[in-house]
């Protein structure tokens, strides 16, 4: 019995997978009869749109005709002028930039091999991130060891999750903030500068991550364990700490302030926006590509993070004495990543706290003065969500 790719009754179907192009086709020919209309949205090309040769010819020809031969004097020149109203006529690749800029001023990342602070025999990854050369947040990613074993455990049991999450998973590779979206009226239309002000935290929190990446490189889940057999593809940079984790709290924590809770509030295990960080964590274990610890360290340094950007914001009551976090992954036992979890490190006054030998809380953070750039997008941002 012969067999073949293509059968007769697939040789029919391909003849009509022909007709459904055609049919597409028809749909569109019922646009045909806008096509004058065409003339009219391209005649907005140079006026702010893409360049277009046909356009700029015409143009150019239009203008020999109407302007005298005679060379006509300059007009006065309106002087050009700087600051945060310049910017809002600035293309907005460039202003993100210069927002960026200013929100990771005197924000530096360096990594050397270290000992680990609970052996000092062995040597581990050390990044450190600063402010105005003060350490802000100390990360120690591990080599080796039972911290493994430990954490591969949680990766096995949040798998019983992936029927529920998948469709988040794959979302939140490349959009976290419509899910912020859904707690916050967030439109590109009605609230494009809140939109603005929250790429540009995620963006430059994401700059910070990078950086301690490349300073701390620790092996993910599929590099270690069969087991994971993560759902989506696994990035190839460090698994220490989680850029979504980092991101989310940052973007979460700056956006929190932005609609009025206190800092006290915020960090709060009740907190919306930080639930959704939160999940927005989790679902990175759940979906096979980070270990649980990778996501408090990121949670950590996001905390970190979004007050530095909300002070550079110039956003009120923020805390005199926030402290900063020193997180030694070789000591993280099985300990999931969980909103209550989470609640116990950032709310806790202890330096070492109890359960907790992972973490150490560091000298108190000095926050940095609100630059003019940074209040007007916040000024605007909260005139875009009616605050």
């Amino acid at each position: 019995m012969s067999f073949s790719l293509y059968s007769s009754a697939g040789s029919a179907g391909s003849a009509g997978s022909a007709g459904s192009a055609g049919s597409a086709g028809s749909a569109g020919s019922a646009g045909s009869a806008g096509s004058a209309g065409s003339a009219g949205s391209a005649m907005t090309n140079h006026a702010g749109g893409p360049n277009n040769t046909l356009i700029s010819s015409a143009v150019a020809l239009a203008l020999e005709g109407v302007l005298p031969s005679a060379p006509s004097p300059i007009d006065a020149v309106t002087p050009v002028t700087s600051g945060p109203d310049a910017l809002e006529r600035m293309n907005p690749i460039f202003r993100r930039l210069i927002y960026l800029e200013h929100l990771n001023a005197d924000v530096t990342v360096a990594g050397t091999p270290a000992p680990a602070p609970s052996d000092a025999t062995k040597t581990v990854s050390n990044g450190t991130v600063a402010l105005n050369g003060a350490a802000v947040f100390d990360l120690f990613g591990p080599v080796e060891g039972t911290v493994f074993d430990a954490q591969a455990d949680a990766v096995i049991r949040a798998k019983d999750l992936r029927g529920d999450r998948l469709a988040e998973i794959v979302l939140q590779q490349s959009d976290v903030l419509s899910f912020y979206g859904g707690l916050l009226q967030l439109n590109g239309i009605s609230q494009p500068w809140a939109l603005e002000l929250l790429r540009s935290v995620l963006e430059a929190a994401m700059s910070v991550v990078a950086q301690i990446k490349y300073a701390v490189p620790v092996a993910r889940p599929i590099d270690l364990m069969r087991d994971a057999a993560p759902v989506i593809q696994t990035p190839q940079h460090s698994t220490m700490p989680s850029g979504h984790a980092a991101e989310g709290f940052a973007g979460a924590y700056v956006l929190s302030r932005l609609a009025g809770h206190s800092d006290a509030d915020t960090l709060s295990e009740a907190n919306l926006f930080m639930r959704m960080a939160t999940r927005i964590a989790e679902n990175r274990t759940v979906a096979g590509v980070h270990f649980p610890m990778d996501s408090m360290a990121g949670a950590c340094l996001g905390i970190t993070l979004g007050r530095i950007y909300a002070a550079k914001l110039g956003i009120a009551g923020l805390p005199a004495a926030a402290e900063g976090f020193s997180v030694d992954a070789t000591k993280f036992g099985n300990q999931d990543f969980t909103a209550p979890a989470f609640d116990t490190v950032v709310n806790t006054t202890a330096a070492t706290p109890s359960g907790l030998a992972w973490l150490t809380r560091t000298a108190p953070l000095t926050l940095p003065a609100a630059t003019d750039e940074l209040k007007d997008l916040r000024s605007r941002a909260e005139k875009d969500l009616a605050l």
